[in-house]
């Protein structure tokens, strides 16, 4: 199974505002996954900005 990695250049801030009184807000990451072909730096499953594979598998390979 193939699963694409996250872009530095899509991760935006989420800040979460408390559930309780007394608990302060906080900011969490938010993490998009590459976008493929609408990107101009995508070329034939690579990013030619960072100079990576943009697909991964998640299958363990086995010794044979």
């Amino acid at each position: 199974m193939l699963e694409t990695k996250f872009c530095p250049d899509l991760i935006g801030i989420e800040t979460v505002e408390p559930i309780t009184i007394g608990s302060g807000s906080f900011s969490r990451p938010i993490l998009r996954p590459c976008i493929l072909h609408k990107c101009v730096a995508y070329k034939g499953g690579r990013c030619l900005k960072y100079n990576t594979e943009v697909n991964y598998s998640t299958e363990e390979e086995e010794d044979v």
